[in-house]
């Protein structure tokens, strides 16, 4: 029996017993458990054959027919995302699926949760970001958990609409809602997009153990800490938050801003491979722009992400660690 017959088989088992739990009664009723009918069941047994032939868009097709069915039971939700993250694993964290933008986008696309701790404790925030030739011309962008949360709207105002040019040929798009009490559930998400001459682009992805518990332990700079080097080390521990799987890749910012402005502009780094690494000297590092800090006040953002790829969609769970230093002749 090959592995991927093994896992079928295993989490089968789980199926089996949430099937149990919602099987008809004889007189045609929906089951005392009230959870999961024939459709869900057809759907989750789709899904575990779709998983077998390797048919991976099918797969995450199914899988979101069992989690939007609101007979589905909770043990057939969670067998669905169960077999959902082996196909993770077996894909190596890129998962083939029907998500894409068509032209004037670029092919890329990215879905971001984040866990941010500053000085006044956690808070969270849910972004999109996108590149296309013009961003003026979006009139409307819209993420929504199904069935019914909003979580951005461009037009309602529910989020921060940014245009940033670090695509060469493009204009980098972000819609942020900034502070939030908590992140969304897991669940099937939407994206809608509209453009100014008429275009309407509809796509979907599922989201699930996309938010993070912890935030990077940071050791350099303290909080307020003043520096009279002009280039001073940032230390942290390699960040992985508890939810990381093996088989995600792991990403590195550090950003540095000036408290006089509005942009995190002052200096920054990101890496593709984070790794193990631990310190960074602010503006004196590898590939990142040279220079020193002038004497000021200034934020320091340290971001851990953690992502998977959903056909074109990245998923990032994203830890952040906030604070304050000085530089002082």
């Amino acid at each position: 029996m090959n592995e991927r017959r093994v896992v079928v088989v295993a989490s089968g088992l789980l199926w089996i017993a949430a099937s149990a739990c919602s099987e008809p009664s004889r007189s045609g009723g929906s089951g005392v458990a009230g959870g999961g009918g024939a459709d869900t069941r057809t759907s989750l047994d789709a899904a575990h054959k779709a998983y077998l032939d390797g048919d991976y868009v099918a797969l995450t097709e199914r899988i979101r027919d069992v989690l939007v069915d609101p007979a589905s039971s909770h043990l057939a939700r969670e067998n669905a995302y169960a077999l959902l993250e082996k196909s993770y694993e077996a894909q190596s964290g890129r998962l083939p699926a029907a998500f894409k933008l068509p032209e004037p986008f670029d092919a890329s696309f990215r879905y971001q949760n984040v866990r941010s701790l500053g000085p006044n404790g956690v808070y969270y925030s849910v972004k999109v970001r996108g590149a296309i030739r013009n961003a003026s011309r979006i009139t409307q962008l819209v993420v929504r958990r199904l069935p019914n949360e909003i979580v951005l709207d461009k037009k309602a105002g529910k989020g921060t609409f940014e245009v940033e040019h670090d695509t060469p040929g493009y204009e980098d798009f972000t819609l942020d809602s900034t502070g939030l009490d908590s992140l969304p559930g897991d669940g099937v998400f939407t994206l809608h997009i509209e453009l100014d001459d008429g275009t309407v682009v509809d796509q979907w992805f599922i989201v699930h153990g996309l938010a993070a518990s912890t935030s990077p332990d940071l050791q350099s700079p303290l909080s307020a800490q003043t520096f009279t080097d002009t280039n001073p080390v940032v230390r942290w521990v390699p960040y992985r938050s508890p939810e990381f799987r093996s088989f995600e890749r792991r990403h590195l910012g550090i950003w540095v801003s000036n408290e006089a402005d509005d942009e995190w502009a002052a200096w920054g780094v990101y890496s593709g491979d984070a790794g193990e690494l631990s310190n960074v000297k602010i503006g004196d590092h590898p590939g990142a722009e040279k220079k020193r800090l002038a004497p000021g006040d200034y934020w320091l953002a340290l971001d851990g992400h953690e992502l998977r790829w959903f056909g074109a969609l990245r998923l990032y769970r994203t830890g952040r660690r906030l604070i304050s230093f000085h530089v002082v002749r």
